[in-house]
């Protein structure tokens, strides 16, 4: 507990209010609890999804709706594409804050994709993880020296992408912040 007093008043007409813990608030310490404002830090994770747009890029239907089931769970806005030109085509206007991108898809590979991202979008700047079948050395190197960010092989746990997600998401908001 703190006690405060008004300039150099007696005791008796002094404030006191307890100290709200400092992730939770972003009002002053001598704050009263009941009239301090949430930080971001304290806002439920579920609303600071939903502020993000993921774009996913795969070209297999049944992949594209359990992303779509799992992402729109944890509150983010999915942007689905079936094919890398229907994704570029909409990438400009669709604004993603993380892709979700395979590598093996017809009309246009994932590595292609994301060459063309790394054109318009910095690594720093926009998030892009591989989700693919593809288990070579080669491949992870291939994604890596074009831009990607991070790789999961599929299958992948749940568990593990969100993770992986909001770690992508921090350090992108993070960087943008300077």
């Amino acid at each position: 507990e703190a006690v405060l007093t008004k300039g150099y008043s007696s005791p008796s007409t002094s404030w006191t209010a307890q100290r709200p813990q400092l992730l939770e608030t972003n009002a002053p310490w001598w704050t009263s609890a009941e009239t301090a404002q949430p930080t971001t830090e304290a806002v439920s994770s579920a609303e600071h999804r939903s502020r993000f747009k993921i774009m996913v890029i795969d070209d297999d239907a049944i992949n594209r709706q359990v992303l779509r089931n799992q992402l729109q769970n944890e509150n983010y806005h999915v942007q689905m594409f079936e094919d890398g030109p229907a994704a570029l085509q909409a990438f400009q206007d669709a604004k993603p804050d993380l892709v979700l991108l395979d590598l093996m898809m017809p009309r246009m590979s994932g590595l292609e994709v994301l060459s063309e991202i790394r054109k318009i979008c910095s690594v720093t700047s926009l998030p892009v993880i591989i989700l693919t079948a593809k288990n070579q050395v080669e491949d992870l190197v291939s994604c890596f020296r074009l831009g990607a960010n991070d790789f999961l092989m599929k299958p992948f746990s749940q568990s593990e992408l969100l993770s992986r997600m909001r770690n992508h998401l921090h350090i992108s908001k993070i960087h943008g912040a300077y």
